[in-house]
């Protein structure tokens, strides 16, 4: 009997751990970074409860991948493939971009997984922009070769500049400009960029970027109580990730769709027509009627990382 592939999605603050059989994940457990040493650490304790010895692996890893050992953007930790090999017996281990494997996962969501903000039906040929805010910003895409083959990007647009807005956006970050120099579109479109927002947008000058809320506490604040500088904070995010949606899906000609993953957006999902991220999206002056087709999806599957690293695994042929 062939055993499961080990999947994980590692993000700057949670390692996401699965059982994979192809599209199928069972055995689904998070760790919270600060709870273990190092992803050794994360991995022993999940594989020590599991009466499997999976022969492969893919981590998603939120960090450019350039050889065997890897560190993470926003964690301390670091990883090696052939350490993981040697100590765990792995046959093989596969690390990629966190948004390299959502993107191999987009062809596998279904209409369940996903909110749809406008535009029409999708071209099941054409290119499909991803970005998403969490811990940090990650972008990619997903480009189909004439022969029907898919091709992941990767790329690290998460850091490009940020875009001229109105005159709140660019009050924003001219305060930013003032801690982090340049400022890149990470600064504003992740949960420390909506602590940075927070931070930009207040009148009292004691504030700093440390004493500032936890980004879900602002989240539900701008959602749920009388709190109109939270809620101030969420529009500019709001306003921001549908402009650079938009802008992807010219970049990109993404007549297969724009998809937003990462776990902000689907936490404000209910809100974010109401913040205008539609809008955004299509105001591209006079290229705001290509942009008008390309429908814009919120991705809802709950874990939709550990889907794509399960993706990116070599198909097996039946009967391995």
């Amino acid at each position: 009997m062939t055993e499961p592939d080990l999947v994980a999605d590692i993000g700057g603050t949670h390692a996401r751990f699965a059982l994979a059989e192809g599209a199928s994940l069972r055995d689904v457990e998070v760790i919270t970074h600060r709870d273990v040493g190092s992803f050794d650490d994360a991995l022993k304790q999940y594989i020590a409860t599991r009466k499997v010895s999976p022969r492969r692996a893919c981590l998603a890893l939120a960090t450019p991948i350039t050889g065997d050992t890897v560190a993470l953007t926003n964690s301390d930790w670091t990883l090696s493939r052939d350490r993981l090999v040697k100590h765990f017996g792995f046959d093989s281990v596969d690390l990629v971009n966190d948004f390299t494997a959502l993107a191999n996962a987009l062809p596998h969501l279904t209409s369940a997984d996903l909110r749809q903000f406008g535009g029409g039906d999708i071209d099941p040929r054409g290119p499909r922009a991803l970005l998403g805010a969490g811990t940090g910003l990650g972008v990619s895409g997903l480009i189909t070769t004439p022969s029907g083959e898919t091709v992941a990007l990767a790329g690290e647009g998460g850091h490009v500049s940020v875009p001229q807005g109105d005159a709140v956006d660019q009050h924003v970050v001219s305060r930013l400009e003032g801690v982090f120099g340049r400022v890149s579109l990470e600064r504003i479109l992740s949960g420390d960029g909506l602590r940075n927002v927070h931070w930009a947008l207040s009148h009292d000058e004691a504030e700093t970027l440390d004493t500032q809320p936890r980004a879900a506490d602002i989240s539900w604040r701008a959602q749920h109580a009388d709190d109109p500088r939270a809620e101030q904070t969420l529009r500019v995010f709001t306003r921001m990730l549908g402009s650079y949606a938009g802008d992807l899906a010219l970049i990109l000609g993404a007549t297969g769709g724009v998809y937003i993953g990462g776990g902000i957006a689907a936490a404000i999902v209910d809100a974010l027509d109401h913040w205008g991220l539609r809008q955004a999206f299509e105001n591209k002056g006079r290229m705001a009627r290509v942009v008008a087709p390309i429908p814009l999806f919120v991705i809802q599957h709950p874990h939709p990382g550990l889907l794509g690293a399960a993706m990116s695994l070599p198909q097996r042929s039946r009967g391995a």
